[in-house]
């Protein structure tokens, strides 16, 4: 079975085969997918980034990166933000697959006062 009809599959959220369509292609469908999502997760690795202000104009940068959450909100305790107090800036979880290019980046936390 091709991504593209796994996708269409899944995408209409249910498992109530269309016209001319079978269990066994639902349960098909399925299968891969949860085979895609394994793969995906096996070679992907998730790390914590410090990221703070340093300029006035508001540029950020990395000033840290840690495997867990709680190693990043210590460093952040002793970074901060341009011009701001000590213990400012934000995280970003960052997916990352195993050749280190950057696959997802959202902020998780933030501390400006």
């Amino acid at each position: 079975m091709t991504r593209e009809r796994i996708i269409e599959i899944l995408e209409r959220k249910t498992s109530i085969p269309n016209e001319g369509e079978t269990w066994d292609e639902i349960d098909s469908a399925y299968d891969e997918a949860v085979e895609i999502l394994k793969r995906i997760t096996e070679t992907s690795h998730i790390h914590y980034e410090v990221r703070n202000t340093t300029d006035e104009y508001g540029h950020e940068e990395v000033t840290a990166k840690c495997d867990t959450m709680e190693g990043a909100k210590r460093i952040l305790k002793n970074a901060c933000d341009w011009y701001r107090e000590l213990g400012t800036g934000r995280i970003y979880e960052v997916t990352e697959e195993l050749r280190y290019v950057p696959v997802n980046s959202k902020k998780v936390y933030e501390r400006i006062y």
